[in-house]
């Protein structure tokens, strides 16, 4: 069995997750490649689907949606699916705090829209990407042992899957209309969340810039076209000296968790899991 995991990971949970499931399941001798959709240079690469029995999607949630550029990669991607193998997939979410919301309804319209049918969803709890800044900590000892043991589960299902059997995912509340993501206005303590060059510490190496997958980052500068920017915080994350920063994230935190009405005590307590139909809150 040869299965292709296609997943987004900026700061690492995503992938995470991946490299456990890749390894699960070349124990039970299935063939895997992965392809992280990082850069626009990897969305723009021409995939054979029809090589693969399964495709296994990865992707972390952002403001209750899966990232803006992943979305647009659905809408404008080539896909050129046949139905020799059902084009049979199983998705993953990684969340840091807040629940799904859209992205579980957006997901599936956009993968049945390209022509893939969906078969198992799963949630899967890990460090929140906000993590990176000062002041900001949700699920900061995520993933643990129970979830890595819950995600080799999925890639279980997944295979049983690939190979013709169960049904088909179950959206009992389909989304009616998608309507592309409107960033929102930055203002007061949300302007902290804006990465930035800081101190004199930078040796340019601009992976910044080469790995943002907006291309929203400019070495040279410093700074981010907060038009483009996703606040993935790739850039903050994978600087070798620490010269990208965002600012004291402790109040933008607080009024988040307020307005949401989570805690980092409920965050705590969240638990990864496994549905083959739309989920109950």
């Amino acid at each position: 069995m040869k299965i292709l995991f296609l997943y987004f990971s900026a700061t690492g949970v995503t992938e995470k997750y991946v490299q456990v499931m890749k390894q699960y399941a070349q124990e039970k001798n299935c063939v895997c490649e992965v392809q992280n959709l990082i850069t626009p240079e990897s969305r723009q690469k021409p995939i054979d689907f029809n090589e693969y029995n399964g495709i296994i999607f990865g992707f972390p949630v952002y403001s209750e949606r899966l990232p803006t550029v992943i979305e647009e990669w659905f809408l404008e991607h080539n896909f050129n699916l046949s139905e020799t193998n059902g084009n049979r997939s199983t998705i993953f979410y990684t969340f840091g705090g807040r629940d799904l919301e859209e992205a579980n309804q957006i997901a599936y319209y956009l993968l049945n829209k390209v022509g893939f049918s969906l078969w198992l969803a799963g949630e899967f709890v890990g460090s929140h990407s906000f993590n990176v800044g000062k002041g900001w900590n949700l699920a900061g000892n995520r993933p643990n042992e129970e979830d890595f043991t819950l995600a080799r589960e999925f890639v279980e299902k997944s295979i049983d899957i690939f190979n013709g059997n169960g049904t088909l995912f179950q959206m009992n509340t389909p989304l009616e209309e998608y309507k592309p993501f409107i960033p929102p206005k930055f203002f007061g303590p949300f302007l902290n969340l804006i990465p930035r060059r800081v101190g004199d510490t930078c040796q340019m190496c601009r992976i910044c810039e080469t790995e943002c997958p907006t291309e929203a980052f400019n070495a040279d500068e410093g700074t981010v076209d907060v038009s483009k920017c996703i606040l993935c915080m790739g850039c903050v994350k994978k600087c070798p000296e620490h010269a990208i920063q965002t600012g004291n994230l402790t109040i933008a935190a607080l009024m988040i968790q307020m307005q949401y009405r989570f805690t980092r005590r409920s965050t705590r307590k969240k638990k990864s899991r496994i549905y083959a139909e739309f989920p109950q809150p």
